[in-house]
């Protein structure tokens, strides 16, 4: 028998807070009225679906009714109670017996439990109903919650059916939980007797409270609760779509990520493995445990319909047709399913004759799907096929006409259920026919989450495959696809497979061989191993693949680049110079050829080949695997005007390329959360920060967000990581001294930062590099002027100059131009303004606002007519998302007597502004060096925040502000 728990309040207990349940706020303030309310109804039923946390419901509804100073008993139904006549019965009356004492302390008369024990004894089913009534009657003051009444047994069901609650004692509240109808459990469960689910239906006077199920937001909520750290919004879509806002779904699948390590943590927010996005050989859960009651035939057509369902009513059909089940046996089996809730039948829709059944989770399908065997599986799948290929249309049309869409019910993915279908159903179907449907919706499929599943599609073509030149273009597609979703091994696996292959036969094509080095070198890098890419600067590492001399130096230079040391790339390339073919044979070497020239500071071979005609004559994957470099290379130069006219040029959009390009993509548009989230995918999902010189620009660039955001603590963590994963194997290290002399800047310490700048210069020039030096020397420029080494800060800026000139780089000349702008402030007012104003109109035309932004605030700064610049520079910082540098340009705006918009925003960001530097762990001291006020400002702030928020200590202020909206997940 399950326990009873009985607990009076203490005396003089005075209410807490109410105990509630995420997305349940309604309910239980609904249930809280009914039972507090003197005059409330006497019965609730509190109705929901498998899953849908009934208990914890009740659970929390005891909590709060003890906390308010109510007596509480809680009973509890479990399987295996319906063969019990009068045992719900019999519990309650022994519960109730607990609260029959009288005013005075006597026994009131009777004694219901020895009637109710005396009625089990026999059968009575009159004398049960009285004993349970007369319970009712003699108790005092209690609420009764009793969960599960779906297990109950079928006398003590009809008991409650007939039961007259207005003859209870007054204060006296009964609450049965159950299933909703229609998701009862099986007559099996229950043998002969009475169907709980009625129980509502008999007693219209009480009062039912539905639990329904969560929005998106809820299951976001519960997440966060369950994890250690906020997921995000691909997560929680995942997630409310698997379990339909079924609170147990979710914690199954929660339950399945972490058993089988799917889960990955990046920076404050929970990102789920990309070759997982699904649980693979899922344990049993709830909700496949429901199954188990049921008969063989329901568990049968549960897992054929896991295949099948989006068939609509066809899938009843192919169902008897693969399992060896009659059309009756299925028919009856499917009706259990739907009695149990398993199952529910699809609403009708004018029009759509193709409606059937669907999973209520459809986690529940998945689960049953993955533990299907190969054979059966692959059966399922090939009925399925040939079902869709009746319809018509030629091999390939996965579009589909009419008749083939009709045939997939609305509720199921069309686009993938074919392709889906044909890789489970393997030689079971025609070969020939099932590449070219494959390659079809890989063609279809090829931009964002969907290449994940492309990659599996592509796989399953090559091994169906019978034609080498087949074989070899799906293993060329799986690796690029592979590189777009950061499966780095696949990268490598196909690569190598193709060469190996292809060698026997006097090898691929010169394109195919480039196309492949590059793929193979950028998963190496980007997988982060930089030992084996150190390898791969040697000629030795290649001779295994048998290739030509050619392409052994262009795999060595490739590494190379990617470890940094551009000058040995560019004197490996010029040794491959006239050994490739003419046309589309020459451009890959080419175009990596000029970006090492461009890194050194020769650009024309790189801007000649942006527009070559040589690119025409090139396959789509050789163009994508060019274009590609290219942007990431624009993008890496700040160039976002060229890499959007060359994607334009190609046919292409930034939804094409991989995520480390949209990284710097979204950076430079001012969409900076986009762009975190992005460097947070690509953390979750195999990139090292420190994954090579060549990609650590990415989280490098990073810290430029961060300590716009006040992350400085961060900022430095990153930069730390970075370093420690490049070890001593990529050189330079200038990129990441422009950041370590920003932070040292930003802290106070402007000597530090001085020697950072001079040590990334005088790494830069060793390495005969040009790139990315141009904003060292602005900012040592700057430096040096103000501390009043005028004679240095000329020289830097001569230099920037000089590479302005050379490289012709928009970012170049900008920064030239302001830096030229600040130095002449003083001594050539008219200078300065001319400088200030091709600052602007240059920036404006670049257009990437936090860059602009920037631009328009030193304009304010030197200028004479500040109003406008700084109003507009304020707006754009606000758009971006940089509150320091909103802070500061508030500063300048209340100096030159500029209105600052939306005063309550201003004084939240500044509060959200200085918890985050707190939280960042910084003093005071470097608080006020960070905001460009006094440590007795700070102080004074610190101390203003402290009254307004009652918080006694810097983690609690923390705490009490930080939380008052969303926290952005910097990293």
């Amino acid at each position: 028998m399950s326990d009873i728990a009985v607990m009076e309040p203490p005396a003089g207990a005075a209410p807490v807070s109410a105990d509630t349940l995420t997305g349940r706020d309604r309910e239980s303030q609904d249930i809280d009225r009914s039972l507090n309310d003197p005059e409330g109804p006497r019965l609730v039923f509190v109705l929901g679906e498998r899953g849908s946390g009934r208990s914890a419901f009740l659970r929390a509804t005891a909590r709060r009714q003890r906390a308010a100073g109510h007596v509480v008993l809680s009973v509890d139904c479990e399987p295996g109670d319906g063969r019990r006549p009068y045992l719900l019965a019999l519990r309650l009356a022994m519960a109730l017996e607990q609260r029959r004492v009288a005013p005075g302390g006597q026994r009131r008369g009777g004694d219901p439990l020895a009637g109710m024990l005396a009625a089990v004894e026999h059968g009575d089913r009159a004398a049960a109903a009285d004993a349970l009534t007369g319970a009712l009657e003699h108790a005092g003051p209690t609420v009764v919650l009793v969960d599960d009444v779906q297990y109950a047994d079928p006398s003590s069901v009809e008991l409650l059916g007939v039961l007259d609650m207005a003859r209870a004692a007054p204060g006296v509240r009964l609450v049965l939980s159950l299933l909703r109808p229609g998701g009862a459990v099986s007559r099996r469960a229950v043998p002969g007797g009475a169907d709980a689910a009625g129980l509502p239906a008999r007693h219209p006077a009480a009062h039912v409270i539905e639990l329904g199920r969560l929005a998106a937001a809820d299951v976001a909520v519960i997440l966060a609760g369950r994890l250690p750290t906020a997921p995000d919004d691909a997560l929680t879509g995942l997630v409310h779509r698997m379990s339909r806002g079924v609170p147990a779904a979710v914690d199954a699948l929660l339950a399945e990520w972490a058993r089988q390590g799917d889960m990955r943590r990046a920076g404050e927010k929970a990102l789920l493995d990309i070759a997982a996005l699904l649980p693979a050989r899922p344990e049993d859960n709830r909700f496949t445990e429901a199954l188990c009651v049921l008969g063989e035939s329901a568990a049968t057509v549960a897992s054929a319909l896991s295949v099948l369902w989006p068939l609509g009513r066809a899938a009843l059909r192919l169902t008897a047709g693969v399992t060896g089940l009659s059309p009756a046996e299925v028919r009856a089996g499917l009706d259990e399913l739907v009695g149990a809730g398993i199952v529910e039948e699809l609403p009708e829709r004018e029009g759509d004759a193709a409606r059937g059944w669907t999973f209520t989770v459809p986690f529940t399908e998945h689960v049953l799907r993955e533990r299907l065997g190969p054979m059966e599986r692959g059966r399922l799948a090939a009925a399925a096929v040939e079902e869709l290929w009746a319809a018509g249309g030629e091999p390939g049309d996965g579009t589909a006409g009419p008749a083939w869409a009709a045939r997939v019910v609305a509720e199921a993915d069309a686009a993938t259920y074919l392709p889906d279908r044909i890789v489970e159903a393997g030689r079971m179907i025609d070969a020939g026919r099932a590449v070219a449907e494959l390659v079809a919706a890989v063609g279809r499929t090829s931009r964002g989450a969907g290449r994940s599943r492309a990659l599996r599609w592509l796989e399953a073509a090559g091994q169906m495959a019978g034609e080498t030149a087949t074989r070899d273009r799906l293993l060329l597609s799986r690796a690029l696809h592979a590189a777009f979703v950061a499966d780095h091994r696949s990268v490598r696996g196909a690569v190598e497979e193709l060469l190996q292959a292809a060698a026997g036969r006097g090898g691929p094509d010169e394109e195919t061989v480039q196309i492949c080095l590059s793929a193979l070198v950028g998963a190496t890098s980007a997988a982060g191993d930089l030992q084996e890419l150190s390898r791969m600067t040697e000629a030795r590492w290649w001779w295994p693949l048998r290739l030509p001399p050619a392409a052994v130096r262009l795999g060595r230079a490739l590494a190379l680049c990617s470890l940094g040391r551009w000058r040995a790339a560019e004197r490996v390339h010029a040794r491959s110079q006239g050994q490739w073919g003419a046309g589309a044979a020459g451009v890959l070497p080419e175009v990596c050829r000029g970006m090492a020239e461009l890194v050194l500071g020769r650009p024309e071979r790189f801007r000649r080949f942006l527009a070559a005609p040589e690119i025409g004559l090139m396959s789509e994957p050789g163009r994508y695997t060019v274009t590609l470099a290219q942007v990431q290379q624009l993008l890496n130069s700040g160039d976002l005007r060229g890499a959007e006219d060359l994607l334009a040029a190609r046919g292409l959009t930034v939804e094409d390329m991989p995520v480390h390009a949209r990284f710097q993509w979204r950076r430079l548009e001012g969409r900076w959360d986009e762009a975190m989230a992005h460097l947070r995918w690509l953390r979750a999902n195999g990139y090292p920060v420190a994954s090579s010189l060549h990609l650590h620009l990415y989280p490098e660039r990073a810290t430029v967000i961060l300590l716009a955001r006040g992350r400085i603590g961060a900022a430095r963590r990153l930069i730390a990581d970075i370093r420690d994963g490049l070890g001593g194997t990529a050189e330079p290290r200038h990129l990441l001294d422009r950041a370590e002399a920003d932070m040292a800047r930003m802290l106070g310490d402007v000597a530090e930062a001085v020697r950072v700048l001079r040590r990334g210069l005088e790494t830069a020039w060793a390495h005969g590099e040009v790139f990315a030096v141009d904003e060292l020397l602005a900012e040592l420029a700057v430096l040096l002027a103000d501390g009043g080494d005028l004679r240095g800060a000329a020289a830097c800026l001569r230099r920037l100059e000089e590479i302005a000139a050379r490289t012709e780089s928009g970012r170049s000349r900008l920064l030239w131009l302001v830096t030229s702008a600040r130095l002449h402030a003083v001594s050539d007012a008219d200078a300065a303004g001319k400088y200030l104003t091709d600052a602007v109109a240059l920036a404006r035309d670049r257009g990437q606002p936090f860059e602009t932004a920037t631009t328009l605030l030193a304009a304010a700064r030197l200028g004479e007519s500040p109003a406008a610049l700084l109003t507009e520079a304020y707006e754009l910082f606000g758009q971006v998302g940089a509150p320091l540098w909103r802070f500061r340009t508030r500063a300048d705006m209340r100096r030159a007597r500029v209105p600052v918009p939306d005063q309550d925003r201003a004084t939240s960001e500044g509060d959200r502004l200085l918890a985050t530097l707190v939280s960042e762990g910084l003093t005071n001291r470097r608080i006020a060096a960070v905001l460009g006020l006094s440590p007795d400002a700070v102080a004074n702030r610190l101390t203003r925040l402290f009254a307004r928020t009652g918080a006694r200590s810097r983690t609690e202020l923390v705490a009490a502000v930080l939380r008052r909206g969303a926290a952005t997940a910097d990293w």
